[in-house]
């Protein structure tokens, strides 16, 4: 494995050792057998759950790098964030840093702008499934994916035929009953995004409620560093087989979103490494906003 998936395991294996709030588990394997990790951030009890994961397209390395901040904030509470504390008595996490492994690797050392994983088709000599058209929603690779294994977009032969989108789908069913949201980090564009990606002809029956949580996530993240993400649905994009619309319509995780994170366009996948932080911070504003709406409002 390369250094930066070793260096990615041996921090989650670290905060799991150092904090009695984290615990690691494993969603699975890659089609290039790396293990799948994520960790379970709670302190006991029954609680409702937030899903967050990142590294669903390995080119978009801030979405890791966010997820192991918060990560970082939320198992450790490096700044003794009451916040923290008292939102960590009311809700668990769970934190996936990377889905797709193989390709974070990949985009580090051979083609840093790789979007798929590292699957073959069945024939061909293309390399590669686009893992956010790979999941079983109304999946349709004419909607915004394509059945070409040279497309950027390939949806694969069928749905969650990656073993990357597997896995994160058997996990979203394996927790659904106590999950109330999930969110799929990505980047670039400053957008807090609701299901459905498939159609815009159909709206979700929760729609105003899915708009108010985006609303109250993004307006906290404008309120650090005045940065402004604008909140929609993944329509306006039309993509069949993406994971929020997974999250949602088949394992039943009601608030689910795809949230782009920085910038808006002038580093768009490269943002310079001074970019990391205040990144991870505005995030951090948003999801705790957002999960704190989401108790009171829900009556969690």
């Amino acid at each position: 494995m390369h250094i930066m998936c070793l260096q990615i395991s041996k921090y989650l294996h670290e905060v799991a050792a150092v904090s009695n709030r984290a615990q690691l588990h494993t969603a699975g394997k890659s089609y290039e057998n790396k293990t799948i990790e994520y960790l379970k951030i709670s302190t006991g009890g029954s609680k409702k759950a937030i899903f967050i994961n990142g590294g669903l397209h390995a080119r978009e390395w801030i979405s890791p790098a966010v997820v192991l901040y918060l990560i970082n904030q939320l198992a450790l509470n490096p700044s003794n964030n009451p916040v923290i504390d008292s939102i960590l008595e009311k809700l668990d996490w769970y934190f996936l840093p990377v889905v797709n492994p193989d390709v974070y690797e990949y985009s580090s050392t051979t083609d840093r702008l790789w979007r798929k994983n590292r699957q073959p088709p069945p024939s061909g000599s293309c390399i590669g499934v686009d893992l956010n058209r790979n999941f079983g929603f109304n999946w349709n690779p004419a909607i915004g994916g394509s059945t070409y294994p040279c497309s950027e977009m390939y949806a694969g032969t069928k749905a969650l035929t990656a073993p990357e989108s597997a896995a994160v789908g058997k996990l979203m069913r394996d927790i659904h009953c106590h999950t109330i949201a999930y969110l799929d980090i990505h980047a670039y564009g400053q957008m807090w995004l609701w299901p459905w990606g498939y159609t815009a002809n159909v709206l979700p029956s929760d729609l105003e409620d899915l708009k108010h949580y985006a609303k109250v996530g993004a307006n906290a993240i404008s309120k650090k560093y005045n940065t402004k993400f604008i909140i929609g649905g993944d329509a306006t994009d039309l993509s069949a087989g993406g994971v929020d619309d997974y999250a949602k319509g088949v394992a039943g995780i009601q608030y689910s979103y795809t949230v782009e994170l920085r910038d808006e366009g002038n580093y768009g996948f490269e943002l310079p490494v001074n970019q990391i932080v205040p990144t991870g911070e505005v995030m951090l504003e948003g999801i705790l906003a957002f999960a704190k709406e989401l108790f009171v409002r829900e009556g969690l």
